[in-house]
């Protein structure tokens, strides 16, 4: 009869874990879709809701302080969030199933807190209501109200159950505890960096030649104003511009939320795009700003390009898998245009290479510091041109076509000679500045950059080392 038992669970136990592993594997096939981490994030919750019951609270002061985000909830909130949020609705479900549990009261705290709620959902019901552009919302800034409500929610959570005396110190270590995440990822960088060093050995037999950007004069300034007028672009107007095939697997709207922003500090702005894809497009027709948004389609002709491009004041470029090397942006810093842009650490980086952070533009990777940087160079008319000439500059020294024919050449009769690179010492050194240069801002210019960008990087790593292992098993 024993036996007999513990085979029927057994055959319960494979009846249930046996489909949900299948089912895992067919999600994580694809793994960087909403879908599958909407899926593998509720096997997850599943699987430590028990954990969660009995350990919530010191898990919500854990995570207080952790600079870690869900990758796989819509809007990527941070964990604690999430964790006042499940904290707070197992205190309110055990309050509704045992008449004897009470929230710890505090009322001098408590009630303020309850009259600050009424105050932020006042205001935000006055200024448009709790928008969320991650979920199709035409309102944005909802991601503050957000932050004060879950706060607040977290402290009625922690306020549930009093801490037991023997734990006071454990409970105070973890929350400073969770603070030592900021510094993980500079660790995991500065490891990177020293097992996989930049030594002679790769350049031995390798050398680099930059794609070339042939050097144009500019349009005469009388066309560039006449050329601006005909696009209905005024005098006092600062022209925005990004330059892209209307590709949708490109498309990222990362620029277009951080215009949206500045737009409401400065109406004196507009945004070009030659071009943007269908939908964008037809969507920004439509809006309800659409007089700041002019829509060229894309051309071949290089004349109307680049008048185009001198038609701009700042290029705004971003995509959502970076540039190998970004002639729309490299083309227009030859015309002396200063750049802003964004890191994409999972992807190419080309861009953040061109467009030099403080010196040929801004790299910013978030909504707001994207915005805060269009702000910046709209008001300051003497920055602009400023950066347009570094950027100028650096596009002619970096892609100048004589210097990567004649490195081209060298290294072919190199090749042919049996020797090893000429440019061996020259390019050791160059790949090194830009690995410095690239640990230095491809993980963004503040907390909030960092926060954004390093989650979907090492989800990418791990997905990367998931193929690679898995190629390597079917070679064998």
């Amino acid at each position: 009869m024993s036996n007999q038992l513990q085979a029927f669970k057994a055959l319960i136990t494979y009846a249930v874990i046996v489909p949900m592993a299948i089912f895992v594997g067919y999600m994580l096939a694809d793994p960087l879709r909403y879908s599958t981490f909407g899926a593998v994030g509720v096997v997850l919750g599943v699987m430590i809701f028990p954990l969660l019951l009995k350990w919530h609270q010191p898990l919500l002061l854990f995570s207080w302080n952790m600079s870690v985000v869900i990758p796989f909830i819509k809007g990527q909130p941070y964990l604690w969030l999430v964790m006042s949020a499940a904290t707070l609705g197992i205190a309110i479900l055990e309050r509704a199933l045992n008449r004897d549990m009470r929230f710890v009261q505090v009322w001098s705290l408590s009630l303020p807190l309850i009259f600050f709620v009424g105050v932020i959902l006042f205001t935000a019901k006055m200024t448009g209501g709790i928008g969320l552009r991650t979920f199709g919302s035409e309102v944005y800034g909802g991601r503050k109200y957000i932050f004060l409500l879950g706060a607040i929610a977290a402290y009625f959570a922690l306020t549930a159950w009093r801490v037991p005396p023997h734990r006071a110190k454990l409970y105070v270590g973890l929350f400073f505890l969770g603070a030592l995440t900021h510094f993980v990822g500079d660790l995991v960088q500065a490891a990177r960096r020293s097992f996989l060093g930049l030594d002679e050995r790769f350049f031995q037999r390798s050398s680099v030649a930059v794609y070339p950007v042939d050097p144009v004069e500019p349009p005469a300034p009388a066309e560039v104003m006449q050329y601006r007028r005909d696009l209905g672009v005024q005098d006092d107007e600062v022209l925005f511009g990004r330059f892209s095939r209307p590709e949708p697997n490109k498309w990222t709207d990362l620029a277009l939320r951080a215009f949206r922003i500045a737009l409401r500090q400065n109406p004196k702005i507009k945004l070009l795009f030659r071009e943007s894809p269908p939908a964008v497009s037809e969507a920004l027709r439509n809006a309800p700003d659409a007089d700041r948004y002019i829509i060229l389609p894309a051309t071949a002709d290089p004349a109307e390009l680049r008048k185009t491009m001198a038609g701009i004041d700042v290029v705004l470029h971003t995509s959502s898998i970076g540039e190998s090397f970004g002639y729309g942006i490299a083309e227009a810093m030859a015309l002396g245009k200063p750049v802003i842009t964004h890191s994409v650490p999972w992807g190419d980086q080309a861009q953040i290479e061109l467009a030099r952070h403080g010196e040929c533009g801004f790299v910013a990777s978030t909504p707001r510091s994207m915005a805060r940087c269009i702000l910046e160079l709209a008001g300051d008319k003497s920055r602009r041109i400023q950066m347009g000439t570094l950027s100028r500059n650096h596009i002619q020294q970096l892609s100048d076509p004589e210097t990567s024919t004649s490195r081209i050449h060298r290294v072919l009769e190199a090749v042919i000679a049996g020797r090893t690179n000429p440019f061996l010492v020259e390019d050791l050194e160059k790949a090194r500045e830009t690995a410095r240069y690239l640990d230095r801002h491809q993980f963004g210019n503040s907390a909030s950059e960092q926060i954004a960008l390093r989650p979907m990087y090492y989800w990418a790593v791990f997905h990367r080392w998931r193929k690679r292992n898995a190629r390597a098993k079917q070679s064998d």
